[in-house]
């Protein structure tokens, strides 16, 4: 799936790194949850936020998801607004918007309506991607220590 977004982005002409970048990281969290090797409890609820209007995603209290455990693993080698992305991707954009704080509106804005779009439109078992996840490996390598703790 990854690599179809990747097909899907630079269709789109969004091929730049940060969005390569969250393509390949954005489902880190479901992989583990599948290998069951967390010890966290998911409610997938990660569109439920409760605050202050206007506060920011980030200072309001939201249900847990697989996206929230990704980016804590993640957080602190990624760009902000890739990080930012990875955490909130899966989010309803409407329901969560009041919640917005400037910041927010912005990487809704510029990066979470477009990933979203070429993340949930090219899942699909009959697409073979067009590249290699080889292709990358230095991508990676340049972000991500060689061990991540999950």
């Amino acid at each position: 799936h990854i690599l179809q977004v990747i097909d899907a982005l630079a269709a789109d002409g969004l091929s730049s790194e940060e969005f390569v970048l969250a393509a390949l990281v954005h489902d880190l969290g479901k992989v583990v949850l599948l290998r069951d090797r967390s010890g966290e409890n998911p409610t997938f609820l990660p569109g439920f936020f409760s605050g202050t209007p206007g506060a920011g995603l980030d200072h309001c209290a939201s249900g847990w998801s697989t996206d929230e455990l990704a980016w804590l693993r993640l957080k602190d080698y990624l760009p902000p607004p890739v990080a930012w992305l990875i955490r909130y991707h899966g989010i309803d954009p409407a329901g969560s918007a009041p919640y917005f704080d400037a910041r927010d509106r912005e990487y809704a804005e510029r990066y979470l309506m477009p990933f979203r779009e070429c993340d949930f439109h090219s899942k699909s078992p009959f697409s073979r991607p067009k590249t290699r996840l080889e292709d990358y490996r230095p991508l990676v390598e340049k972000h991500l220590p060689l061990h991540i703790v999950f």
